[in-house]
Parts: structure tokens; C-alpha cells; sequence
């Protein structure tokens, strides 16, 4: 991104300010050096540029007496008026072995401690730009520079837990780290931070605190927050309506256009807005972006298509705007595509395409593409059964808090499957899992503590999570829950109503055991009034699923 390559340029800016007028002064030829680097590698995002004046400042901080400085430099950048790119290269080195260099330089300073060289190797990692794209990597060097106070790493670990990018998923660190970021001036975390406050997401919604953030970002000159302050104008949002004020900051928005770092921002937002069809204000910048090969904004474009929003819903569209942008490398894209050949969205369902691009984006690191890998290789869904392979796609999202994935590591362990039986980790990962609301976890920790397998039996810790379970819809986790309330308690009591309660709920979804005990709650008058039609009932829909308990009492009752 351009924010984060500019801060080596600023930092040797500052080192080779020119000391005196003298020509054979050192500071001048090292600027002279400079700006004949500046002028072959014009692009401030260039890695030859990069690795050209880094080596200038080691040459120009070196223990070699002044002379023997200026001799070098004017050797090495000035005899010719284009200089050769560092260690003079061959003309035949190539683009990736020059990135490689450049990602070497900065995994150097970043082990130093050096925050934004920790900055640039997370970019590096971000990009693939001369090293394998890693968003766990990307994600560790960002949160390392975050740490030292860097505004734009603050707003690189924010975007991270944002969007699941080499972490897991969490609203309330993202808003920490894009506050930190805000604060310091960043205009891209100060409209982020405004999403958050209007959705309300790991912070209590705040229009207030949108508008003033919103604000803050638009009169730095971010055109995705104009053109979102706009909205809110127009539609009242925080502000008094105001058409007026809404085109004047749309018209600002407009006059700059959106770059690669504003796009994906600015339609987020929109979703919060929920801009509809019949405003257009907003879509047009992305789709221009999007046009002109912006990944970002073809990534969130197919969104749009995909939920109807700011367009009229167009699934085949948003495969198309999706395929472009996966083909780009854009990994959160190529999930997104493998999702729609998975289900058949706006395509004919195909699992071995899905099995492909879910692929390409786990290689990239990205969580939830990594799981959704693991799970196709432990279910064989478009590749043959593999559970070795699941398990090792499925620790890479354990090593990003993956719930999902903790929980099926969890059932590994249980089982023995390609790791050795081990309850005691089943239950650590379950618990992990468990603690982030992932249902069949809270269920399989459960079961433990009821069957006082490897833990001791612990009454309390079963409902706990059972009931946790259970108010996730989960049938099973009901119906276990119910057979608790069922049995004597530590004081000899049980507690009929409420296993009634669950039985039913299970007995709803269809769980044919859950049919019979509740069909049993009406025969004996157990939490319920006895009602011999609604204990039939019951157990009939239990027979009619070959329960044998259920089978067995209709026949003793010669039906």
C-alpha cells in the first residue's frame, strides 16, 4: 500500500539533507547520489528504487574515511547517469530476485526492531512482494511495528482482525488498534473506525462518534469518507439532512476518484448505510475502480452484486466481478469463489473448482479458506479423503484462532485420527473453540464433563454448555440437555419442566428420541399435563423414524 513504502523515502530524506555547499562535501554528492536514483526508479513503490538508496545510506554511515566515501558513491551512482541497481547487478537481474533482495533488507531491520522495516516486510508478506504471500506473517510483523506506535501498522493489524486476515476475526481489537490509529491522523483508520461506530461492531453505535470520525478522514482529503459523509447528510444519518451539504461533499468525492486503499473501505460502508439501487453516487466509484482492474473493488463490487446492495441483486455478476478479481491473486476473492462453486451461486456447482481456488487462497494464509480446505479433504469433497492432509490445512487455521478449526482438531484428538488419542487435548481445543461460541464445540465439551471422560463429572459444567448448545439450535445438545433435567440432581430433585421444554425443542427439529421422551412427558404428566392424544402424537412421529423404544411401546399398547 502506498502509505507504508513511503516512510523509508521519508527516513533518508531526513538522513541525507545536504550539510554544506562545498561540491566535495559528502552530504552532496550522497543528494546528488540520491536524485540521480530518484530520477532511473521514479516509482516511490519500486524495490530497485528501495534497495538502491538503502545501500547509499549504508554507504554513507559506513566507518571508510569521507574520502574513501565520496569516491565510492560518485563510483558507484555518479559516473554514469544511470546507475546500475545495488551491488552492480547484471542488467538480467530479474523483478523477483530484486523483490526477494528488497524483503531480505527488511526481514533484517524488522528482527532489529526497526518498526518500519517491521511495517515493510509485513507489506512484503501481504503482497507476496518477494517472499510467498503469508497473512499470518503479514499479520505478526504488522502488530510487532503496531506495537512501536506506527500509525499505519496500527491500521494494517486493525484491518487484520477486521477481516480474518492471518488472525481471527475480532471487532473489538480491530476498533482498539484503528482508535490507536485514528488518533495519530491516519485518514483511512479514522473512517474505519467510523464503520464501526455505526454498526456498532466491537463498540456501542455511536452516530455521533461516525459523523465526527467521518469528518476527521474527509478533511484529509479521503475521498471514500466525502462521498460516506455525503451519505449521511443526505440521509440524516447523525447530521440534519441536508441535500445541499450531502452534494457538496459528494462533488469532493468525485473531483478525486477512489484509489486501491479507499475502495474496499468505502463499500463497506455502504453496506452499513445500505445505500439502495436507486442511489447510485456511491456504486459508480466502485465500479470504475473496479473496471480499470482495482482487485479490491472487483472483490467488493461481486459483494454488492451478490447481496443487492446499491444494485439490483445479480448473482452471475458477482461470479464474473469475483473471477476477475481472484485471477488478480486477490485471496479473500478466490474464497469467496470457491464458496459459490461450493453451493452453486450464481454458477453450476462444481467441487473440484471449489477445491481450487480454496486451495489458492489457503496458500495465501487467508483462516477461513485454510478450514474450508481441511474440511474438503476430511469430508473428500472434490478430492479424494485425505484426513493427513485435512489435519494440516486445519492446524494453519488453529494457528489463526480459527474456531471452526479448533473444534475439528478437538475431534481428532477424540478419535485418533492421524494424531495419537489424547481426551486431554481434545478438551483444551474444545474449550478454545467452545469459549468463541462454536456450537458443536460447546457440545463435545459438554458430553465430557457429563460422562466424566478424562475431567471429573461435573453436573453444572455439562448444562452450562449444553444449554449453550442447545440455545444455538443444536437438536442433540437439546435433547442431552433435557436427559439432565430428567435425572436426579446432587439433591436428589430433578426438574421436569425444563427437560419437557428441551425435549420439545429437539422433538421440533425432528430428533426422534426427543419425540418419544416427550411423547412419555404426556403419558406420565412429567412437566406437562397429561394428555394422552399429545403422548400418541409423539410417539408416533418417533415410530414413524423406526425409534425402537417408540416402536416397542405402541406395540404393547396394540397399536
Amino acid at each position: 500500500m502506498k502509505h507504508s513504502f513511503a516512510l523509508v523515502a521519508f527516513v533518508l530524506v531526513g538522513l541525507l539533507a545536504p550539510l554544506s555547499l562545498f561540491a566535495d562535501n559528502l552530504w552532496d554528492v550522497v543528494e546528488q547520489a540520491q536524485n540521480t536514483i530518484v530520477q532511473k526508479y521514479p516509482s516511490e513503490t519500486s524495490i530497485a528504487r528501495k534497495l538502491a538508496l538503502k545501500e547509499l545510506e549504508e554507504l554513507a554511515s559506513s566507518n571508510a574515511t569521507e574520502t574513501e566515501k565520496i569516491k565510492a558513491i560518485r563510483s558507484k551512482y555518479l559516473s554514469d547517469p544511470t546507475p546500475p541497481p545495488p551491488h552492480h547487478q547484471a542488467e538480467s537481474t530479474t523483478e523477483p530476485e530484486l523483490r526477494a533482495k528488497g524483503a531480505s533488507l527488511f526481514r533484517n531491520a524488522a528482527e532489529q526492531g526497526d518498526a518500519a522495516a517491521q511495517l515493510m516486510l509485513g507489506t512484503c508478506y501481504k503482497s507476496g512482494d518477494g517472499v510467498q504471500k503469508d497473512f499470518s506473517e503479514a499479520a505478526r510483523w504488522f502488530l510487532e511495528s503496531a506495537k512501536q506506535g506506527n500509525s499505519q501498522a496500527q491500521f494494517e493489524i486493525g484491518a487484520c482482525y477486521d477481516f480474518g486476515y492471518g488472525v481471527a476475526e475480532n471487532d473489538k481489537e480491530a476498533v482498539a488498534w484503528y482508535h490507536k490509529a485514528a488518533e495519530q491522523g491516519h485518514a483511512c483508520a479514522q473512517h474505519n473506525l467510523a464503520i464501526h461506530y455505526y454498526n456498532g461492531e466491537g463498540i456501542e453505535p455511536d452516530l455521533d462518534e461516525t459523523v465526527k470520525w467521518l469528518r476527521k478522514a474527509a478533511n484529509q482529503g479521503l475521498s471514500a469518507s466525502q462521498c460516506a459523509l455525503g451519505v449521511c447528510y443526505q440521509k440524516g444519518k447523525g447530521v440534519k439532512q441536508d441535500t445541499e451539504e450531502a452534494s457538496r461533499w459528494f462533488k469532493k468525492a468525485s473531483e478525486q476518484g477512489l484509489d486501491m486503499e479507499q475502495s474496499e473501505i468505502m463499500l463497506a460502508f455502504c453496506y452499513g448505510m445500505q445505500i439502495e439501487a436507486d442511489e447510485p453516487e456511491v456504486i459508480q466509484w466502485f465500479r470504475k475502480e473496479a473496471e480499470a482492474g482495482n482487485a479490491e473493488a472487483q472483490n467488493s463490487l461481486a459483494l454488492s452484486y451478490m447481496q443487492g446492495n446499491g444494485v439490483e441483486k445479480d448473482e452471475k455478476e458477482a461470479v464474473s466481478w469475483f473471477k476477475k478479481a481472484a485471477e488478480q491473486n486477490h485471496a479473500v476473492a478466490q474464497y469467496n469463489l470457491g464458496i459459490c462453486y461450493s453451493e452453486g451461486i450464481g454458477v453450476k456447482r462444481d467441487d473440484r473448482e471449489s477445491l481450487k481456488w480454496f486451495r489458492k487462497s489457503a496458500e495465501q494464509g487467508f483462516t477461513k479458506a485454510c478450514y474450508g480446505l481441511g474440511l474438503r479433504y476430511h469430508n473428500g469433497t472434490g478430492v479424494n479423503e485425505d484426513h493427513a492432509e485435512a489435519l494440516k490445512w486445519i492446524r494453519k487455521a488453529v494457528e489463526q484462532e480459527d474456531a471452526d478449526a479448533e473444534c475439528l482438531l478437538a475431534v481428532y484428538y477424540v478419535l485418533g485420527d492421524c494424531v495419537k488419542q489424547d481426551n486431554a487435548e481434545a478438551i483444551k481445543w474444545a474449550k478454545k473453540s467452545a469459549s468463541k461460541g462454536n456450537a458443536d464445540a460447546q457440545l463435545l465439551l459438554a458430553s465430557f464433563y457429563a460422562e466424566g471422560k478424562s475431567v471429573k463429572y461435573d453436573r453444572e459444567e455439562a448444562i452450562k454448555w449444553y444449554r449453550l448448545a442447545a440455545e444455538q439450535g443444536k437438536e442433540v445438545a437439546q435433547f442431552q440437555l433435557a436427559l439432565l433435567y430428567s435425572a436426579k440432581d446432587a439433591n436428589g430433585k430433578t426438574n421436569y419442566q425444563e427437560a419437557a421444554k428441551w425435549y420439545r425443542k429437539a422433538a421440533e427439529q425432528g430428533h426422534a428420541k426427543a419425540q418419544f421422551m416427550l411423547g412419555l412427558c404426556y403419558s406420565l404428566g412429567n412437566g406437562v399435563e397429561k394428555n394422552k392424544d399429545e403422548a400418541q402424537k409423539w410417539i408416533r412421529k418417533a415410530a414413524d423414524q423406526h425409534d425402537a423404544d417408540a416402536l416397542e411401546f405402541l406395540k404393547k399398547l396394540g397399536n
